[in-house]
């Protein structure tokens, strides 16, 4: 079976394991509130989407601040590893942002591993999380950033605009629940509408690889790297 592989990354804090999280319906990625974050090491976690199967890879936080940092250079480096070694490629960047600004780090990452390392072969959107609180639909946020994104020269192949939190108990239930089922079923089909995005839809991946790529088993189970 074609392996459909999906690869989340950001800056640590960003919600990348919520994320998963909320895909899985589940926690099954360790989560911290901390600035240091959790995820030092790339997981990968086979999730069923809408009735097919996924990998979707976590990976360690590109942290903002000094480019030249230990953390932010072992993160990137993690993450072109990844990138060359997967068996069949990548289906989907996804790119985890924390609303509300775009920060210069955003865009430097971006250009990094979508132009430069993936040379645009690989289809890329944007997940925004933190926007529980958005006045109104949570979808606001992006009506009025949109314009940013495009003059900023990012430009995605889809969005969604999340929160990855159930927030406080409240009653029988959470603070967040509607927003947060609301935004299951928005990651949901924003991967559905990307991951099959190459070859006009087929289920065969674009390749993001050098010429020696280490590729990995069949089945990813829940393997670091």
């Amino acid at each position: 079976m074609t392996n459909r592989n999906i690869i989340i990354f950001g800056e640590t804090g960003a919600g990348k394991s919520s994320v998963i999280n909320l895909l899985a319906g589940q926690d099954v990625a360790n989560v911290t509130s901390t600035s240091m974050g959790c995820t030092f090491q790339t997981s990968c976690y086979p999730i069923i989407i809408t009735g097919s199967l996924f990998n979707i890879f976590d990976t360690a936080g590109l942290n903002e601040g000094d480019p030249q940092t230990m953390n932010r250079l072992n993160g990137i480096r993690q993450l072109y590893q990844l990138l060359i070694s997967l068996n069949g490629g990548v289906n989907l960047l996804l790119f985890c942002m924390r609303a509300p600004r775009i920060k210069e780090s955003y865009i430097q990452n971006w250009k990094l591993f979508h132009e430069i390392i993936c040379a645009e072969r690989v289809p890329i959107a944007i997940i925004i999380t933190g926007l529980e609180n958005e006045d109104g639909s949570m979808d606001n946020w992006w009506v009025q950033n949109r314009d940013d994104f495009e003059h900023k020269g990012m430009r995605a192949a889809g969005h969604a605009c999340i929160t990855a939190t159930r927030g406080k108990m409240k009653g029988d239930g959470y603070l967040f629940e509607d927003e947060y089922a609301e935004s299951r079923g928005k990651v949901q089909q924003l991967i559905i509408n990307c991951a099959l995005q190459s070859l006009g839809g087929s289920e065969d991946q674009m390749v993001c690889t050098d010429s020696n790529p280490v590729h990995q088993g069949e089945d990813c189970g829940k393997r670091t790297l």
